[in-house]
């Protein structure tokens, strides 16, 4: 089963179907370059606990949280 993968980059990845979402997010994790990815498939959060023969032909979508930091106001003198 192939799997078409959306994020920074896009790319295909292969599974036979019976591995878990959790498996899928690792492999992804891994291509990007980041253990923070969160998976979305027709726009809606998957449930990682779901085989991956459970989201069918759909395309994943990848989604990389951007960090956070103190906004500073910059003075105008």
């Amino acid at each position: 089963m192939q799997l078409h993968i959306r994020g920074s980059s896009n790319y295909v990845l292969e599974f036979s179907g019976a591995e878990s979402l959790a498996e899928l997010k690792a492999k992804v994790a891994e291509c990007e370059g980041t253990e923070d990815v969160l998976l979305y498939v027709a726009g809606k959060p998957v449930d990682y606990e779901m085989a991956v023969s459970s989201i069918g032909e759909c395309h994943v979508d990848v989604t990389v949280p951007l960090m956070g930091g103190k906004v500073r106001k910059l003075s105008l003198q």
